[in-house]
């Protein structure tokens, strides 16, 4: 849950570089919620988020004051919402259809889905607010896979987790994020090994190791990977490599050992 909170923090801070367009689309809208459900909260400590999302607000804030809560503000609150009452905050959506198909409100849904534990609906809408940024926010869609691998995987999906790895590796390496594709490469690559397809993780070890043929946990993956096909030989060269390389490596010293 911990983890899920820093990427939601993420997500904000993404979110609220969008606030003053956003608050130009909401000048033509009616209130996304009920008078006084969404009012601004008085606090004596703001999340980073929060100050950003206020400075963000300043200069349209007069302008805005007769026309409803600034959208990016209003988006902060419901994140906020969403983490501590989440089936308050799915009731307040549902009933305001005016605004159905406002991304972030959507995102607000999904994190109010996941705190209810309804992981699979979660990951779904996850999934499909992805395919809205992946072709101009690459940043932010990878950040929404990260929340949808987190809610499959709560969801106890294999399926859906293997395939928002293969988007997330994908969207990665052909927009040229060389650390993100890696942390994605290396991220499916232990699940490949860990869900008896150690054959797949090879490839995807392989794939890394062209990129940084030195970094020993790679090395130690790959090897571990060969261990699960029971080609020892192919394990214990790539754990000898890594020591070289790493010679405090504790894992490729137990993995040399084992029997």
């Amino acid at each position: 849950m911990r983890l899920f909170l820093v990427m939601l923090l993420s997500f904000c801070l993404l979110m609220v570089q969008d606030g003053d367009a956003a608050q130009k689309k909401a000048k033509s809208k009616a209130k996304a919620y009920p008078t006084g459900t969404l009012q601004a909260k008085k606090s004596p400590a703001k999340s980073t988020a929060a100050k950003a999302a206020a400075a963000t607000a300043a200069p349209a804030a007069a302008a805005a004051a007769q026309k409803g809560v600034h959208p990016t503000v209003q988006y902060l609150e419901c994140s906020e919402m969403s983490q501590n009452q989440p089936d308050k905050t799915l009731a307040m959506i549902e009933a305001s259809p005016s605004q159905a198909d406002d991304p972030s409100i959507q995102h607000c849904k999904a994190m109010a889905l996941y705190n209810l534990g309804r992981f699979q609906e979660a990951g779904t809408l996850l999934n499909q607010l992805t395919l809205q940024y992946e072709k101009t926010r690459v940043a932010l869609a990878l950040d929404l896979l990260q929340q949808a691998y987190r809610a499959w995987q709560m969801a106890e999906d294999k399926p859906q987790v293997l395939n928002t790895l293969n988007h997330a590796v994908s969207l990665s390496l052909v927009n040229n994020q060389t650390q993100l594709g890696q942390y994605w490469l290396e991220e499916r690559a232990s699940w490949l090994a860990e869900n008896e397809k150690a054959d797949r993780s090879v490839q995807d070890w392989d794939h890394l190791l062209t990129m940084a043929p030195t970094h020993a946990p790679w090395l130690v993956g790959r090897a571990q990977a060969f261990d699960r096909l029971g080609q020892r030989n192919l394990a214990q060269a790539d754990y000898r490599q890594a020591l070289v390389y790493d010679p405090a490596n504790k894992d490729a010293r137990k993995g040399l050992t084992a029997k």
